[in-house]
């Protein structure tokens, strides 16, 4: 077909290809139309397959109609369960034209166009889910909502696999009834639909391998993001104690290892304890040590108010919070308008001490040019 003539003749009888268009939820008799276009032209919309007559009747063909909806609505939702209201208007046609013979000649051409209505609306959804997976699985990066798309689209291939069998079981039940009707063009279309629905078939057990591949490979790249973060930290600790004197000035004291966590500031009452050794461990080298005796510890304004500004009272809000640790430290009344360095400190210090109560998240929050791992409390500990 010459597509400079199919768009010569569109444009020639685009009046009627739009009252087609506009009456496609009736049937549309050809009287109705004479105004429009003559018999030959009919003919000639006919033969290019633009239009469908039938006896006193005329519709645009579906590919047509499918094109305009595509176009015009140019959305991606996937509906599918309009099928099984589809099928029980095809059963009660199919009623009426089996005990009434005067009236095949209207339910007959029902019959055609929902059975094409059908076909076009399960290769239509099938190509939609096609793409909706793919572009899932390529364009979002934040693994939950990945995974809850990707097990979303798996649900509704499922329930388009129902629907697709559904549809066979009732063309299986009820083609020798539409048979018996011997209408050449409804034989032709239930074998084109028969085709078609192999077709569908050996589309969609890959589309569903497909999915359930795409769900499994984002499962290993969680937990790969996740060892790759939690490795990032164990170096952070590593280098934390090697480029660091923190290990020697903790050893200049023979206080025992306790894993208590202290929950107030500074003070000569914490120091003279033995919890205070864990902590002891993580202080960085603004510490100022005086002497060797523990009552004689002095720490500068700056470290005291930054790193240890009652981190268990912090820690302790913190245990309430539905944000991340970094947006919330910046929203605690005691840090507003501190530093970037100082909230990176505390909030580095908060994840050493309580790594066990945080869930490292695979999202990243970015102020000031500085780039947070999201960070939050496990609910498990709630």
């Amino acid at each position: 077909m010459n597509i400079e003539k199919l768009f010569h003749i569109l444009n020639r009888h685009q009046e009627l290809i739009f009252y087609l268009f506009e009456h496609s939820d009736r049937v549309v008799y050809v009287n109705e139309i004479e105004d429009y276009c003559s018999d030959t032209s009919l003919d000639v919309l006919e033969n290019f397959e633009i239009i469908e007559l039938s006896d006193d009747t005329i519709t645009l063909d579906t590919r047509v109609t499918q094109f305009l909806r595509e176009y015009i609505g140019n959305n991606d939702t996937i509906e599918i369960s309009v099928i099984g209201e589809i099928i029980k208007r095809i059963e009660h046609s199919l009623e009426i034209a089996s005990e009434y013979r005067e009236k095949q000649a209207i339910e007959l051409p029902k019959i055609r166009r929902e059975l094409k209505k059908i076909n076009a609306i399960l290769f239509q959804n099938l190509d939609k889910l096609r793409i909706r997976i793919d572009r899932v699985y390529k364009s979002i990066d934040t693994f939950e909502l990945k995974l809850k798309e990707l097990h979303f689209s798996k649900t509704r291939l499922d329930e388009y696999e129902k629907i697709l069998y559904a549809f066979e079981s009732f063309l299986k039940k009820n083609s020798t009834l539409m048979k018996s009707f011997y209408n050449h063009e409804l034989n032709l279309l239930i074998t084109f639909i028969q085709e078609n629905k192999i077709a569908l078939h050996r589309s969609l057990i890959p589309l569903t391998q497909d999915v359930i591949e795409y769900i499994n490979q984002v499962q290993k790249q969680n937990v790969f993001v996740e060892k790759i973060l939690k490795l990032k930290e164990l170096k952070d600790n590593f280098e934390l104690k090697n480029k660091t004197d923190i290990e020697e000035k903790s050893e200049m004291f023979q206080i025992m290892l306790s894993p208590l966590r202290v929950g107030s500031r500074l003070d000569p009452e914490v120091i003279h304890t033995n919890a205070f050794a864990t902590l002891l461990h993580k202080i960085s080298n603004k510490a100022s040590i005086k002497s060797h005796q523990a009552d004689a510890i002095e720490f500068t304004p700056a470290t005291k108010e930054g790193i240890f500004l009652n981190v268990a009272q912090i820690h302790f809000a913190f245990s309430s919070s539905q944000s991340s640790l970094i947006e919330f430290l910046l929203h605690y009344n005691q840090l507003k308008n501190k530093e970037i360095d100082e909230l990176g400190e505390i909030y580095c210090k908060m994840i050493l001490l309580y790594e066990d109560e945080y869930r490292i998240s695979s999202d990243f929050f970015i102020y000031k040019t500085q780039k947070f791992a999201k960070v939050y409390y496990d609910n498990r500990f709630r």
